[in-house]
């Protein structure tokens, strides 16, 4: 393989991993808040519900940031983007959802994503 195809095949393994690892932080960021938003819902003392209230604005916090820097991984990447664009072009489908849609497909873990994508659907 030629030394310039090598370097861009290695940027974008790279720039996946990256992306990849960013949406499963996201993802564990999602499950976490779930879990406090249904700890929530169960907790009386007053010291516990303040502290689950400063928890849940950090987890708001820690996602708009992911979504933010996976808005910026995907923006570079024309290909990623479109893909993205499609599925943010669905009813109901944020940025950060299609972002992690796309790269469980990628990965293999989504399999009807992965069907769809062979048919041209």
């Amino acid at each position: 393989m030629p030394r310039s195809r090598r370097g861009a095949w290695n940027h974008a393994r790279r720039r996946s991993a990256i992306s990849d690892e960013l949406v499963t932080a996201r993802d564990a960021l999602v499950k976490e808040l779930t879990a406090a938003l249904n700890r929530q819902k169960h907790v009386r003392h007053r010291l516990l519900r303040r502290q689950l209230k400063n928890r849940l604005a950090q987890i708001d916090r820690q996602i708009k940031a992911l979504d933010d820097e996976i808005a910026e991984v995907a923006g570079a990447d024309a290909e990623l983007s479109r893909r993205i664009e499609v599925l943010t072009s669905i009813p109901g489908v944020a940025s950060g959802n299609a972002g992690s849609a796309d790269e469980r497909r990628r990965s293999g873990r989504c399999e009807a994503f992965e069907g769809r994508s062979r048919t041209g659907r």
